[in-house]
Order: structure tokens, then sequence, then C-alpha cells
């Protein structure tokens, strides 16, 4: 099975003959990074000799303390994607249901869990409407 994700430029160039393209599917800035995160990364490059807190310890305590909550309540994942399926996961859920149109990664997550997954087609507005119910 394919995984289809945002920002697979190589593939997409494969088949539109093109290097010219702007990337609209991840969230990217087509211009690049700014010139402040390049000099912030090149100063930090000389602090780099060990691997991250994979736990991400003092990055939670900060967060929680700017929320008032414990670090226990937050969680730290490598992008979005990541904690789709950490939540996916936890959740070990047995029926999903799945408003669309959304990110592919919800029904990957889930179905690679287990679930039964069922897609709800949203109204052109994009709002939750009571027809949902019908649904459930």
């Amino acid at each position: 099975m394919t995984k289809a994700h945002g920002g697979d430029i190589y593939t997409a160039t494969s088949f539109l003959h093109s290097q010219e393209l702007l990337d609209f599917s991840a969230n990217l800035n087509p211009f690049g990074a700014p010139e402040s995160m390049r000099k912030a990364i090149a100063d930090a490059a000389a602090q780099i000799i060990h691997y991250p807190d994979p736990d991400c310890r003092e990055f939670r305590q900060a967060l929680a303390e700017y929320h008032c909550i414990s670090p226990e309540q937050v969680v730290c994942g490598n992008g979005g994607a990541d904690i789709i399926y950490r939540t996916a996961r936890a959740l070990h859920a047995k029926n999903v249901l799945i408003p669309v149109p959304t990110f592919s990664e919800y029904a990957d997550a889930f179905r690679e869990t287990g679930s039964a997954v069922t897609f709800w087609n949203m109204p052109p507005s994009l709002q939750v409407t009571d027809e949902l119910l019908s649904v459930l």
C-alpha cells in the first residue's frame, strides 16, 4: 500500500516533468527558510553533540508551566502525522467516523490499529450538521 502524504515533491515532479511547482500539500514556506531561522540553526550547530531528549522533558515542562497544566498532559511528536498515529494507537477504537475532506493519515492510522473506518462526506459549507447523527 502506498502512503500519500503532503510534501512529496519528488513523486510530483516525476510525472509533471517540471521542477517549478508550489507545494500546498504540506505546511511549508514556498520561499524557503527565513534568514533569521538559518542564522539560529547555524548558531545552535555547535551545541549539537547528543540526540535530542526523546521525552522532551524541558520543552514539556515549559509548555506545562505556560498553560498551567502538568507535564504529563503535554504530548510531543514529530509533526502532525506522528500525533495522529499516536492518538490512534492510544485510543484502540473499534469504530471511527471520519468527516471528509481531511488528511488521509486519520484513516490510515486507525486502519493500522484495526479500527473499522466510516467516512462522512461533509456538506459544501464544511460545517458539521445534524445529518451527521444519521450516520452514527
